[in-house]
């Protein structure tokens, strides 16, 4: 199995053939996926708008971000922010309803901008009282689908975990092929010409600062659903008694329609707020204003 994922990755592969290859699921060959880069193959990710995860070999080590590789001039993703599983009421009680709506609509990805995990400092009222039961939690009840990727920030939250109990959640989800990490705080996806920003705040954590040309940041934190220039608030998808007013619960669905050079012109997005069911509470037309960046990031 090891040798036929290794020739094929060599020629550049998907994660469904690979499946079909080895005659093993996916989740499956994402263990073995993660085994090899644990021995040191440095193996690199790219997807396409339709939920398929490409992988490759490089010789390149440096960093780049996630690619998103669209095939028309529009991509349509859904973002969700603060699960925060663990506590009463948290996001899992409707990730079911997230999940489903992308699938009724063919939406393939989902950015996923931080506080994953409550985490065990934050003193409040919790139905998992252990890391290992809100870990349970997440990877029992999060479905998985072969045609969808979650591009996962982590947030504040997240990384109480490593500073309590020195466990750094990302490698714990990266038993699942569809979650695909992108670090704590701030993270990067190359969507057409643009680098399309993610960020959660770290608190009294010190991060980068996000550039001030960025085009357009997605961010989590503020439990808020708000547009302020080029920066778009993602709610809460925690559903507690904390959080009843309809402009900080649910998720958001963002069409970012691109020109014929690969920059983003304007963004579509919908707010759904789930308070009554999954229905669009507000569209909203969003022009890209921040000058298209020609140099190379």
């Amino acid at each position: 199995m090891k040798e036929v994922i290794l020739n094929e990755i060599n020629h550049g592969t998907t994660l469904q053939k690979l499946s079909a290859l080895t005659n093993q699921s996916e989740k499956k060959v994402g263990v073995v996926l993660r085994m090899l880069e644990n021995e040191g193959y440095v193996i690199r990710r790219f997807v396409n708008d339709l939920g398929a995860i490409h992988y490759y070999f490089t010789k390149n080590l440096e960093e780049k971000p996630l690619t998103i590789m669209p095939t028309s001039q529009s991509l349509r993703a859904l973002a969700i922010a603060d699960i925060h599983v663990g506590v009463l009421n948290d996001g899992m009680n409707v990730i079911d309803d997230v999940i489903n709506y992308a699938i009724r609509n063919d939406i393939h990805i989902v950015f996923v901008l931080g506080d994953i995990f409550e985490g065990l400092v934050y003193r409040r009222p919790l139905t998992c009282s252990t890391l290992e039961e809100q870990v349970t939690r997440l990877l029992k009840n999060w479905p998985y689908n072969s045609n969808m990727v979650f591009l996962m920030l982590y947030g504040n939250h997240d990384l109480s975990i490593m500073e309590s109990q020195h466990f750094d959640i990302q490698k714990r989800l990266a038993v699942r092929p569809d979650f695909i990490n992108l670090g704590y705080g701030i993270g990067k996806v190359q969507l057409g010409k643009d680098l399309l920003w993610l960020q959660h705040d770290l608190v009294f954590v010190k991060q980068p600062e996000i550039i001030r040309d960025a085009r357009i940041i997605l961010k989590g934190h503020s439990h808020l659903f708000d547009i302020h220039d080029n920066i778009i608030g993602v709610p809460a998808l925690l559903n507690s008694r904390f959080h009843e007013d309809v402009i900080s619960t649910g998720f958001l669905d963002i069409t970012f329609i691109q020109d014929s050079d690969g920059y983003t012109d304007e963004l579509v997005v919908r707010h759904l707020p789930l308070l009554k069911g999954v229905s669009v509470a507000s569209e909203i037309v969003v022009p890209v204003k921040t000058p298209k960046i020609k140099k190379k990031i």
